[in-house]
Parts: C-alpha cells; structure tokens; sequence
C-alpha cells in the first residue's frame, strides 16, 4: 500500500512539474509575430484591410522639347496608376489612407513612412521597412507593443489605439535597425521623419550674402 502511494506521489510530482514547466516556457515565449498580409486583425481587435483600384492621373512630364519645340508626350498626357487603399477599422471608427503603386523612395531614410494617418482613437501607419529587417512593429509611448509583424510585401501596414505610435523594424537579433516616431527623429538639430540610413549625406542649402 505505502509503494502504491508512493508512486502515486512520484507521478502527481512529475505532472506537476511538466505543467510549471509548459507554464514557465509559455510565458517566456516571445509574442507571436502575423504575416503582414491583408486582411488581417492586430492583437488590439483593430481590423485592417486593402483596397486595390486603377486611377487615370495626368502625366507629370506632358510635353517634351524636341526639334519642332514642345512636343506632346508621344503616349499622351494621362497615365493609369494603381492607387492602394488601407483602412484601419475598430468598432464603428475607420481610419483610411492611399498611397500610388510607385513609392517615393527617399536614400535619406532607413525605414520610408508611407502614409501616417490617425483619427482621436486609432492610428493607421504605413511604412516601407529594410529589406533585411524580419520584424515591424508599432509601440506607444510605453514601449508596449501593440502591432507586430513579419513583412509579406514591400509595403506594411501597421494599426494601433492612440496617437503616440512609433514605428520600428528590427533586426532577426531584436536590434532595431529604423524607428518612425510620431514627432520624427532628431539629428543635428533637425527632425526627420525616421532613422536616417547610416553615412547618408545631409542635403543642405548655402546662401551666399554678397556685401554691397
């Protein structure tokens, strides 16, 4: 009888174990990163979608010289572009924003802030990460993060509640290669609006003051 109890000890002890075990590792666990493709729902019930649609805009350089002077564009003065439409929904709230297929891709930035667009709740940030980051998220001003992802296009949108939202994309080591925060990014005296790509060079603007 003793024995029987004592294996019935030994067994409980072990079970015990296992569970503080599967316990310890769950918590330890780093939190669980989505594919950035849309639709998708971020940990804060805030739904975000994309809308895809073909616009026809005027074309920026119309009319070229040539021989004879200004000259039409030979394939005419409109072009048809796909315009990207992300909404950011939560509750009846929606907060919207559009960019064109073509990014203005500055070398200034390491990380390009497409579109940040936000409402008295929900914020809604779309950005262009490093090719090598693995990671984008958004964080308040905490340090909480309240949207993280692994980017599935060149384009990553990003929701959370609030207006204080910074931007990162990090390294596959957790560093955080660029950061988008709401105020910019402070460097010499200028704000930016994210982490500048290391030895880019600063524009800068000379005046000359001639002495009369």
């Amino acid at each position: 009888m003793s024995r029987r109890i004592g294996v019935l000890v030994v067994v409980s002890w072990l079970l015990a174990a296992a569970m503080g075990c599967a316990g310890e590792s769950e918590s330890d666990r780093p939190p669980e990163v989505a594919a950035s493709t849309l639709p998708r729902t971020t940990s804060q019930s805030i739904t975000i979608t994309l809308t895809e649609r073909v616009e026809t805009v005027g074309r920026e350089a119309c009319h070229t010289f040539g021989e004879s002077g200004w000259e039409p564009h030979p394939d005419g003065c409109e072009v048809e572009v796909m315009v990207h439409e992300y909404a950011a929904r939560f509750g009846d709230e929606i907060v919207t924003t559009s960019n064109h297929d073509n990014v203005n891709v500055d070398p200034l930035y390491a990380m390009q802030l497409v579109e940040r667009t936000l409402t008295d709740g929900v914020s809604l940030v779309v950005v262009m990460p490093p090719p090598h980051a693995p990671v984008v998220r958004l964080i308040d001003s905490t340090g909480e993060v309240v949207d993280q992802v692994t980017p599935t296009d060149r384009v990553v949108a990003l929701a959370g509640l609030g207006a204080d939202l910074t931007a990162e994309a990090l390294s596959a080591g957790g560093l955080i290669l660029a950061a988008c925060p709401p105020d910019g990014v402070l460097h010499d005296g200028i704000i930016y609006q994210c982490t500048l790509v290391p030895g880019a060079g600063i524009p800068s603007t000379t005046t000359t003051f001639i002495d009369s």
